[in-house]
């Protein structure tokens, strides 16, 4: 009986340290494996549903950046070619063409931004002459072209020579144009 008790006792111990074993062993491994799966299974979640809404956020830029587009390229026309800004000079001929009046430019200075300023600009001393209208008129498609510009001064006078008519008068502007 006694031996069957010891048996019974180190069987016992036996089944205690295999139980122990694979808990140690097997299932705590397991356990740790799987929280760390889970952790990570999460954080992958967290990463996807990021990325899905910075997908999205992309999608809502492209769809806003091609609404925008023909503005910003609107806007892109406002200002002159700082390296070559023959093409606003083109249009300051064919304006005075098309308003009647002559024009003569005697000098372009260029100007980085100051303080004040927001952005680079070209100073174009321009000496304009026709009947009053046209100046005005001149003057007005100026000011609302296609450029940003500033009729930064402006001098009209009336020529006094016998040669010309009695309606005209000669002006000189300094303009500010600002550029790309």
């Amino acid at each position: 009986m006694m031996k069957n008790k010891k048996r019974k006792y180190i069987s016992l111990v036996v089944f205690v340290g295999i139980y122990i074993a694979l808990i140690v062993f097997i299932i705590y491994p397991l356990l740790t494996g799987i929280s760390e799966d889970s952790k990570e299974l999460i954080s992958v979640k967290e990463e996807k549903a990021f990325f899905s809404e910075g997908q999205s956020s992309l999608h809502d830029l492209r769809d806003y950046f091609c609404e925008v587009e023909p503005n910003l390229n609107k806007i892109e026309g406002l200002f002159i070619n700082k390296d070559v800004p023959i093409e606003f000079i083109d249009y300051l001929r064919w304006l005075a063409d098309y308003c009647g009046v002559s024009i003569e430019m005697s000098s372009v200075n260029f100007e980085e931004k100051g303080e004040e300023d927001t952005w680079s600009f070209y100073y174009f001393n321009v000496d304009v002459g026709g009947n009053y209208g046209n100046l005005i008129r001149f003057i007005e498609k100026l000011e609302n072209s296609q450029y940003l510009v500033e009729v930064y001064e402006l001098n009209v006078g009336k020529r006094e020579d016998e040669s010309s008519p009695n309606d005209y008068v000669e002006a000189s502007l300094l303009l500010k144009a600002f550029t790309r």
